[in-house]
């Protein structure tokens, strides 16, 4: 079978060299990757806000966090330093990632009303027990800020 290089051969007498290509290549799915990636963390994390918190599997979210950090890290072995759009990527992740520790402590068992009425007077929100708690209201830079309020309630919010 005649390849690429053979026929360069026969053409120039010389053979190309694949390995450039292929160099290219993974540059070139790296750059699909991160686009594609930064596209599933925003749409993923969209879909979590969009989320009524007594459904939201933070088990789950916890995974699906670790994969983007894992390939963020494997996309910044081969796309260059400083690269915008994995810079981009790096910020969403981080953005959302910082909530997730939370979400899973306020998802046990043991958080009570009296701990959500707490959590309520931090985000400086009126409680409802009957108001549907979507994730978008507890990814709130309010709710990190009074990390220190938080941690004291009852403490069952120990990793805050």
């Amino acid at each position: 079978m005649t390849t690429y290089s053979d026929w360069k051969f026969s053409i120039t007498n010389n053979y190309h060299n694949m390995q450039k290509i292929q160099i290219v290549q993974t540059k070139v799915d790296a750059r699909y990757e991160v686009w594609s990636t930064l596209q599933t963390v925003s749409s993923t994390v969209q879909t979590w806000q969009d989320t009524k918190f007594s459904e939201f599997d933070t088990i789950s979210a916890s995974a699906q966090i670790q994969t983007w950090l894992q390939t963020a890290d494997y996309l910044r072995s081969v796309l260059p330093e400083r690269d915008r759009i994995l810079t981009t990527l790096d910020i969403k992740i981080d953005n959302v990632s910082k909530f997730v520790p939370l979400l899973v402590q306020l998802s046990s068992e043991s958080v009570k009303s009296h701990h959500w009425q707490e959590i309520h007077i931090c985000m400086s929100e009126m409680y409802d027990s009957k108001q549907a708690l979507y994730v978008s209201h507890l990814m709130t830079s309010k709710l990190l800020q009074n990390k220190g309020t938080l941690s004291a309630l009852g403490g069952f919010i120990y990793l805050i």
